[in-house]
């Protein structure tokens, strides 16, 4: 008992408001209070979509999205991730419900949430064969020169795959030779 006392004596006078005070200050530096918000974000507007204005729930509809949206939309994901624009994916990531058939992606977002920030280096990159299955969907088959500049850009270096495509496509000169109907011309 007299060790309790002692104890009891010893330890500061330590007021609620402080301790909630310090544990958001942690929560906050270490990101999670980042990765909360965007975790409700997520479910937030699932709930909203499955539900109707009768509270009952109702199943989405999911028509299938096109080959070249999604290719788009993988092109915007890799494009804000390595611009940092972390709150601009997780709200992209709800709206196109991109980020489910992109684990490496969806894992990365917590975890940099959490670290608030990784080297370029770490960043998670589509491997040769979605970079170039991406490309011709968006009609640059891994024929075309351009295509193949911008793969090996991509995977050499730090930038977003749309990056590569777009300095590939400026710098030889193939955005001075687009089609009216947006085809590329060799």
């Amino acid at each position: 008992m007299e060790t309790k006392a002692n104890i009891d004596n010893e330890t500061p006078n330590i007021h609620s408001e402080h301790v909630k005070e310090e544990f958001y200050k942690w929560f906050e530096s270490r990101g999670l209070l980042s990765d909360l918000r965007a975790y409700m974000r997520q479910l937030m507007v699932k709930a909203l979509e499955e539900s109707n204005k009768n509270g009952k729930t109702v199943r989405p509809s999911k028509g299938a999205t096109s080959p070249k949206l999604q290719a788009i939309n993988l092109l915007m994901v890799d494009y804000l991730f390595h611009e940092d624009y972390l709150y601009t994916v997780s709200v992209f990531a709800s709206e196109a419900q991109i980020l489910d058939s992109l684990p490496q992606y969806s894992s990365y977002v917590t975890q940099t949430v959490r670290e608030r920030r990784l080297e370029p280096s770490s960043l998670p990159r589509f491997s040769q064969q979605e970079t170039e299955d991406i490309l011709d969907t968006l009609r640059l088959p891994p024929t075309r020169q351009a295509a193949r500049q911008a793969t090996q850009l991509y995977l050499s270096g730090h930038e977003s795959l749309f990056t590569c495509v777009v300095r590939t496509l400026t710098s030889s000169g193939l955005d001075q030779n687009v089609e009216m109907r947006g085809t590329i011309v060799d």
